[in-house]
């Protein structure tokens, strides 16, 4: 398994910040393919990862704001192949906010958050509609409802693991989810969680694998 990070330019600081959480190979989303449509540019190109993986295998996607607290392996106790995809089920969530991180428009729809954290099964028989043309040719809202999908080849995964900052608090989330913004953004500083962010955060600053801007 490995795991396909979303990639943005202007939020390149919390790539780094979750892929130092993770514990298996890790590579960007291809967003040369589609045009930027979103929040961020990986807002459509995260739904490629089986077109990116040659439609084979078992790959995690995750957003860049997730700081994981256990190992992604794990996640391979839950596979089965009857599933296309695996994600965590977000129940009656509603964002609190119009806005999240800096300024971005916040949009609330059915499923929200499911398509943040997806355990792929890439070789799956409907997963093969998913190339760049048609990715291309779909209205977003329904590519984030999985809607190539019908609800049977949908799996569950532990709601700890896409743990909602501010909407959720578990005894011990495995994956935590800055969803509406990581803690170097002000409004953010005092969220749940903040403290395990920015002492990673500043570990890698003085490691030079980051820099402030």
């Amino acid at each position: 398994m490995k795991c396909v990070i979303g990639w943005d330019q202007d939020l390149s600081n919390q790539y780094e910040v979750c892929q130092s959480t993770i514990s298996v190979d890790t590579l960007p989303t291809d967003n040369r393919i589609l045009r930027h449509s979103g929040s961020t540019a990986w807002t459509v190109s995260r739904f490629l990862v089986p077109h990116q993986m040659k439609y084979h295998g078992w790959h995690l996607f995750c957003d860049s704001d997730i700081y994981f607290t256990d190992d992604v392996r794990k996640l391979l106790r839950y596979v089965d192949p009857k599933y296309a995809v695996l994600v965590v089920k977000h129940e009656d969530y509603t964002p609190h906010s119009n806005m999240k991180m800096a300024d971005k428009q916040q949009t609330a729809y059915r499923r929200k958050n499911w398509s943040s954290l997806i355990l792929w099964n890439c070789s799956h028989e409907a997963n093969r509609l998913l190339d760049p043309a048609f990715v291309a040719d779909c209205n977003t809202l329904w590519l984030h409802q999985f809607g190539w999908l019908t609800d049977n080849q949908i799996g569950e995964l532990p709601a700890e693991w896409n743990t909602l900052v501010g909407y959720q608090n578990y005894d011990n989330p495995k994956g935590i989810h800055y969803t509406d913004g990581v803690p170097t953004i002000d409004k953010y500083k005092q969220c749940d969680y903040s403290e395990l962010w920015l002492k990673r955060h500043e570990l890698l600053l003085r490691e030079g694998r980051i820099t402030v801007y």
